[in-house]
């Protein structure tokens, strides 16, 4: 029997050596966390500010090429000295100007913790975390007495907050929805921006002719410095920028200057040219209000404004008048216009034309209408 190990074991010792390959993966820039790195490119196992301590971030949260959190987005934290009394009860010996006896809890010697927050072990009088009872300002919360706060309250999107068994805020929960601030832009909250993220939209972007988009604090663009540049539809007139006319400037023009009787001369929506539509000579087919604009048309016809009849709309209005076809001059053809039965029995001035050019364009065409013989103006898609 040994003789046989011994035959085994000789053999296996006989066989060739295998070859074992190790690779090694501890390399920054690799994308894999190894140990000692806090990141990886765009393997961060944080993303804010907060998590690491920090109390305010002004950007997302990025990794180093030495696979290190760049820190230069975040600012303020427990233990850099400067007491910021948002987010710390206390920093190293200064306590704010509290004391034991300013806070109700007897003599004593009041302390700040590591955290940033008093501890008043030192103190005659002492909060018991644990005890369902919630003492300020040492307990943020005690088991289910959250002191009436929410996630939402303390400025986070959603969440079920909780209570440490240190009787702090839980604020892990919060943490998933994200808040305005974390770095992060979360348009399903409302967000448009985070920091110095605009999420690519700059104030030309926005409509603006140009300037320096910013966001504000509560994660919505502050186009404050666009607007001082200007765009069209700001009723300020910039020639500079192409502008003929501006919302409510005109550069002083009007439809009388325009060679028009009356009306309400307007600018274009892109701010390129004067909106003469609702200018009028008063004539058949000139816009109306009422049927005393249509000043244009023998008065010894009954003047009418068509705004809307029989379900069709006429934009900015179209001046008519009932009419008989049997008056020589016909009074509707020196107004501009022909005689014609539009509904049994009812005959109305109407323009005619040959092309579209010669209508209001582009709300009025050059078309059939009805079953009358030849070409009128008449509203677009009639």
């Amino acid at each position: 029997m040994n003789h046989r190990i011994f035959l085994l074991v000789f053999a296996f010792s006989t066989l060739p050596a295998c070859k074992t390959e190790v690779t090694s993966t501890g390399t920054c820039g690799d994308g894999f966390l190894d140990p000692g790195e806090a990141c990886d490119g765009s393997l961060l196992p944080v993303r804010t500010c907060e998590e690491l301590g920090w109390h305010l971030q002004t950007g997302a949260l990025r990794c180093t090429a030495s696979c290190e959190y760049d820190l230069s987005v975040c600012s303020l934290r427990c233990g850099d000295g400067l007491l910021s009394e948002e987010h710390e009860q206390c920093e190293g010996t200064n306590l704010g100007g509290q004391s034991c006896q300013s806070l109700g809890m007897g003599a004593g010697q009041l302390a700040c913790d590591a955290d940033c927050l008093y501890d008043a072990s030192g103190c005659e009088s002492q909060a018991i975390c644990g005890d369902g009872t919630l003492t300020t300002p040492f307990e943020q919360c005690d088991g289910a007495n959250l002191d009436g706060q929410t996630c939402q309250s303390l400025g986070w999107h959603d969440g079920a907050l909780g209570c440490t068994l240190d009787c702090a805020f839980d604020l892990d929960p919060c943490r998933t929805f994200g808040r305005c601030g974390d770095g992060l832009i979360q348009g399903t909250y409302g967000e448009r921006c985070e920091g110095t993220d605009l999420g690519g939209e700059t104030c030309v972007t926005l409509g603006w002719y140009g300037g320096e988009l910013l966001c504000s604090g509560g994660c919505d663009f502050n186009e404050a410095p666009c607007a001082a540049v200007g765009r069209c539809g700001d009723d300020v007139l910039q020639a500079t920028f192409g502008e003929v006319c501006d919302g409510t400037d005109l550069d002083g023009r009007t439809c009388h200057l325009e060679g028009y009787g009356a009306g309400q001369l307007a600018c274009a929506a892109d701010c390129s040219g004067l909106d003469r539509r609702a200018c009028t000579n008063g004539q058949v087919g000139d816009p109306c209000v009422t049927e005393a604009e249509c000043y244009g048309i023998d008065s010894a016809m009954s003047l009418m404004c068509f705004t809307s009849v029989a379900g069709t709309t006429f934009p900015f209005g179209y001046c008519t008048a009932s009419c008989d076809s049997g008056a020589e001059p016909d009074p509707c053809v020196v107004s501009g216009g022909n005689c014609e039965e539009v509904y049994p029995g009812m005959r109305f001035c109407l323009k005619p034309c040959t092309s579209s050019s010669q209508c209001r364009t582009p709300d009025y065409v050059c078309a059939p209408y009805g079953n009358l013989e030849g070409n009128w103006c008449v509203p677009a898609g009639t």
